[in-house]
Formats: C-alpha cells, structure tokens, sequence
C-alpha cells in the first residue's frame, strides 16, 4: 500500500537538495527523515506518558531519604520528578 503527501515545492526543494548530496532519491530521504520522527514522536509518548504518572510516595523507595540531604541543587520538586532522571527507555542497553 502507498500513499501521497503533498509537500511545498520549497521543502521538496531542500529535500531533493539533501538527497542529491547523499546520493539518494528526494522519495528515499523523505521515507527515511518520516520514520526517523516517527520514532522520535513514540518515544516523546512513552516518556509522556511516565511524566503523567502521579507521585507516590508510599511506592517510593527513595521516599525515606527525602529531604535527608542536602542536594545542593535549587530545584525543590526534584524528588517527585527523579523517574525523568533515572528512566531507561525502551532502547536503553543497559542489560537487565
């Protein structure tokens, strides 16, 4: 199945300028730059998605050292966002 996008003549022009450095088709760099977003938007979702979630500390395990030190940094809220610092997402290689 296929379909048709309509693209300005203006972005179709940078598109082809593109492809024709990269000794590709406009048709394969534009497949290649849409699947590229197409990831970028699903991870966006998948951490969106976390950032939605409501804190709680009762299944927190870092919640008894909340406030135990000082962190030195001026962002008080830290705690009840550290899943954004620590979360691994889907394409992470850490082994598990």
């Amino acid at each position: 199945m296929s379909h048709v996008f309509q693209v300005p003549d203006d972005i179709y022009a940078e598109i082809a300028a593109y492809a024709a450095q990269r000794g590709q088709t406009p048709d394969a760099l534009f497949i290649e730059l849409v699947t590229e977003r197409v990831k970028e938007l699903k991870q966006e979702k998948f951490t969106t998605s976390i950032h939605k979630a409501m804190y709680d500390p009762a299944h927190d395990p870092l919640a008894p050292f909340i406030g135990a030190f000082d962190s030195g940094g001026d962002d008080p809220g830290w705690i009840e966002r550290h899943d954004e610092y620590f979360v691994c997402p889907p394409s992470c290689s850490i082994a598990e």
